[in-house]
């Protein structure tokens, strides 16, 4: 029987320690196959990693340790490790320190809402950050999405 409806999925990157200071550098780039959903999350994805990708991009979420004054950061997008072909646009987010700091982590999170119908060659999405002051340490990345 073939699938009807909407899937959602979600790709996680976690274990990740890339600090990002007050510009965007391809050193601190990271990128994400779209396509290695969470499949425990939701439904498997429809391809594997590599692969041509269409969807619509829901939220990112990005988790991380904030110093020297960071409050917000600025978040793009874009289909090549370049930085040329955006596809979410540069959106300043503010920091918001964890409900229940249980662990002692100090950790802050953001999200960043999308809704845009993509498609792409491939499956890999970079992601460039810049904070306003100081840095921010992204430990990980969340990204939902809907085929």
């Amino acid at each position: 029987m073939p699938k009807v409806g909407s899937f959602v999925h979600r790709t996680i990157k976690t274990g990740l320690s890339v600090a990002y200071g007050t510009s965007f550098s391809t050193g601190t780039t990271t990128f994400l196959n779209l396509l290695s959903a969470d499949s425990t999350a939701g439904y498997k994805p429809p391809a594997k990693p590599g692969d041509p990708f269409q969807g619509s991009l829901q939220l990112i979420r990005i988790r991380g340790q904030a110093a020297g004054g960071a409050g917000t950061i600025t978040i793009k997008g874009t289909w090549d490790a370049n930085g040329k072909e955006l596809i979410v646009a540069p959106t300043t987010v503010s920091l918001t320190a964890d409900q229940l700091d249980v662990d002692g982590s100090g950790e802050h999170s953001t999200t960043l809402l999308i809704d845009a119908y993509v498609a792409n060659d491939t499956d890999t999405l970079y992601l460039w950050v810049k904070t306003d002051a100081g840095t921010f340490t992204v430990s990980e990345y969340e990204i939902t999405w809907v085929e």
